[in-house]
């Protein structure tokens, strides 16, 4: 009586009556024969599997009343708890199915069978008619605790699929929350930092080196609450990092930080979990349409940056869409100036599945932002999400990721300048 019988209390209940009322029987009637103590056993034993396979125990109690038929055994009441035991437990496990139905017009039967034998051809209409009242009585019980637990386990489902949409929501809520914070607050401690250290030079100006230390370490502990609060989420104890997207993302932003590494330039490309959960699943095709954008972008750089320099790289995976924002110093080299072919190329190619591609120019730092909706699996579910991200972003900023990668190329700028200045 392990786990199985823990989950299912009926089936523990039910034969525990079964075999009660049998050892009654038995004792106001004991048998005599070696065939009646023999088939005896075996009716406890089949009781007792129908303790875990309540359908095997069904089947064998049928073939061994049929064997019955053949031999000199009499038709004993103590047998008929077993049958009723499975009846009422297969009612239990199937509800009221064709297996219930069949199963009680077989032993219907083979009853009539052994009834008309031992009668010497008569039919007892009562005992067939008792049989009958029991076998109802039986099946009404059993599919009564099938729809009560069909119902608890329907009801649990319910709710565990609530819990996790409303957690869902905060953590998304918690998620738009951090980008609006790294967007406000640590956007304007920048630009405190960058005044202050362009007035710091002046050896009269001492606060200016304490107002950046403060506006520093300010900008610090923002950090570390905005990445408090992006932090990955756990679904069943699977992190989200495990899941084939995410794998599929760091695995192709390894590889163009490597090829900008390659050519002398400094920097990483930053992933961000922006509402990406781990039951999602994307088709191959968003991998490939990342992979052609990635590439344009890492070409832009090669092409057009002053080599040795310094880039800044994002990409937020959201529910329904992926975000990138790269930024990087401009060459002033006549033979590297844009053209703005490719990215003109890319943005048609990325307009066509809803995507886009933008770039701007801040001082000496330019910024591409691009945005690639997902195709998820189910295209139902992925229409949902949409909205809800739509939603979302009433609340927060629409280029996320732009701020943060302006932020630090500028107090990179300005701790140059410092240096210069110095």
């Amino acid at each position: 009586m392990n786990s199985n019988t823990k989950k299912h209390p009926f089936r523990l209940i039910i034969v525990l009556l079964s075999l009660f009322f049998s050892i009654i029987d038995w004792t106001e009637r004991p048998t005599t024969s070696a065939y009646e103590i023999l088939f005896g056993f075996i009716h406890i034993g089949l009781l007792l599997i129908a303790l875990w396979f309540p359908r095997i125990s069904f089947v064998e109690l049928i073939f061994m009343e049929s064997v019955a038929c053949s031999l000199p055994v009499l038709n004993g009441p103590s047998r008929f708890w077993g049958i009723y035991c499975t009846i009422g437990l297969t009612a239990y496990e199937t509800g009221i199915s064709i297996t219930t139905v069949l199963g009680i017009f077989v032993f219907l039967g083979i009853q009539c069978y052994q009834i008309a034998r031992w009668n010497n051809g008569e039919i007892d209409i009562i005992s067939i008619t008792v049989f009958l009242m029991y076998a109802a009585a039986t099946v009404i019980v059993g599919y009564g605790f099938h729809w009560w637990k069909t119902t608890n386990e329907q009801h649990l489902q319910n709710y565990q699929s609530k819990e996790y949409e409303l957690q869902h929501s905060f953590s998304l809520q918690n998620s738009d929350n951090a980008i609006m914070l790294h967007d406000s607050v640590a956007q304007c401690l920048t630009s405190i930092r960058l005044i202050a250290q362009r007035q710091s030079n002046d050896p009269q100006n001492d606060a200016w080196e304490k107002i950046d230390k403060i506006a520093r370490k300010g900008l610090e502990a923002t950090r570390d609450i905005i990445d408090t609060m992006i932090q990955d989420n756990n679904e069943n104890g699977i992190p989200i990092e495990s899941s084939e997207w995410w794998l599929a993302v760091k695995r192709l932003t390894d590889e163009c930080d490597y090829i900008l590494h390659q050519h002398g330039f400094t920097g990483t490309t930053e992933i961000i979990n922006g509402g990406f959960t781990v039951q999602q699943q994307v088709t191959v095709k968003n991998i490939d349409i990342l992979h052609e954008v990635l590439r344009e972008l890492c070409s832009n750089i090669i092409k057009h940056a002053p080599k040795y320099s310094e880039f800044q790289s994002s990409i937020a995976l959201q529910k329904s869409q992926t975000e990138i924002v790269m930024s990087n110093s401009m060459s002033t080299i006549p033979d590297k100036e844009r053209s703005g072919r490719g990215l003109e190329s890319r943005r048609r190619k990325l307009n066509l599945i809803g995507g886009e591609i933008d770039h701007e120019v801040d001082g000496d730092t330019w910024i591409v932002y691009a945005r690639i909706p997902l195709t998820m699996v189910s295209p139902d579910k992925a229409a949902t999400e949409s909205m809800e991200d739509n939603e979302h972003e009433k609340y927060s900023p629409r280029k996320r990721g732009k701020t943060r990668s302006v932020e630090c190329q500028r107090e990179q700028m300005a701790r140059k300048e410092h240096k210069a200045q110095k």
